[in-house]
């Protein structure tokens, strides 16, 4: 396995990832469970599942669905407002513990203790609730940890340039075989690491106050962007950094700076009228469309979604996924030529 250095590589920082959003998904789910009693649902199923309460139900004229719970044996009577994904609870019952006025807020839903006096409670419980969320653009989250791990492994044939260069030509494979197989193991990895994210936001959102996801129209070119975005950032990295005998960490370094300050320019100069400064957005606009972070932005109105680039606009996710697709094979490319170059 002519590629297993770079496997190995891939592997650990897969691993190391994987510890990260482990302990973050342990911590969301520590603090569930820390306001798990508070939840709405579970506090008025409690109060209905009473063997003294008697329970009624009325379908209110907008739809809503209003609950009463009288339990004059426990002293609690509830009355709940059900809409949507909408919850109202007022509750009044025997005082427990200290008089306490602090609000408790848990993902979606609040509690607070409006009154206490004469040994009873009065108890507002809300629950904006959230309805189903598009799995394509909850998929475009995971273009961050994307990003982190592109760096991580980007500049894989700097690497092999840094003292390794020689064993690397000794291996029964062809410089291009060899590089090819480096790419593959580097983005498989990338692409895991993306699906593991989503997976690790999809648990946390339904332990909190998601109700479920549903596939969207338009879910291909969100995910297209989220995947080829992180992909292409790799292959720019490769790319600028292929002949270098130093290893790829100032070209990571740059490439962030270059990602970040050559689309500022490019916006801030557009609407300069110096003619010194109309070069520089010349310039910097052509700039920015090599750089694959500038394609990754999107732009939210209403039920439209549009890729944001700095300096050149709104475009559609479509044309941004084609033109970070042909990034990807351009820095790929010149990334074996300049490797081919590459003398030890």
């Amino acid at each position: 396995m002519s590629y297993y250095v770079e496997f190995l590589r891939a592997v650990r920082e897969f691993r190391v990832a994987a510890i990260v959003m482990g302990v973050v998904l342990l911590i969301a789910c520590i603090a569930r469970l820390a306001v798990h009693e508070q939840a709405p649902s579970k506090v008025f199923g409690e109060l209905m599942d009473s063997p003294t309460a008697h329970v009624s139900r009325t379908t209110l004229a907008d739809g809503s669905v209003r609950t009463v719970v009288n339990d004059p044996v426990k002293r609690v009577h509830a009355v709940a407002t059900i809409h949507g994904y909408h919850w109202h609870i007022d509750l009044v019952q025997p005082a427990h513990g200290a008089p306490n006025t602090e609000r408790v807020n848990a993902g979606a839903f609040s509690m607070s203790d409006v009154t206490r006096k004469n040994g009873t409670e009065h108890v507002v419980i809300d629950s904006s609730g959230i309805p189903p969320l598009p799995l394509g653009l909850l998929f475009l989250t995971s273009i961050l940890p994307g990003f982190i791990m592109a760096s991580r492994l980007g500049g894989v044939l700097a690497k092999e340039n840094d003292g390794h260069l020689e064993i690397a030509w000794t291996k029964p494979v062809s410089r291009e075989r060899y590089a090819a197989a480096a790419f593959a193991v580097d983005i498989a990895t990338i692409v895991a690491t993306q699906f593991v994210w989503l997976i690790m936001v999809m648990l946390i959102l339904l332990a909190y106050f998601v109700s479920g996801f549903y596939l969207e129209s338009g879910i291909g070119v969100h995910v297209g962007l989220a995947l080829l975005g992180p992909i292409a950032w790799y292959a720019a990295l490769n790319g600028w950094s292929a002949s270098l005998k130093r290893g790829p960490g100032m070209v990571v370094g740059l490439g962030w700076l270059f990602a970040i300050i050559v689309p500022a320019i490019a916006s801030g100069t557009a609407s300069l009228v110096h003619p010194l400064a109309g070069l520089v957005h010349a310039v910097f606009t052509g700039l920015t469309y090599l750089d694959p972070i500038a394609f990754c932005g999107i732009s939210v109105r209403g039920s439209v979604v549009s890729a944001s680039v700095p300096a050149v606009g709104n475009i559609s996710l479509a044309a941004s996924c084609a033109v970070l697709a042909a990034l990807a094979i351009f820095y790929l490319a010149a990334s074996l030529v300049q490797w081919r170059r590459v003398e030890a």
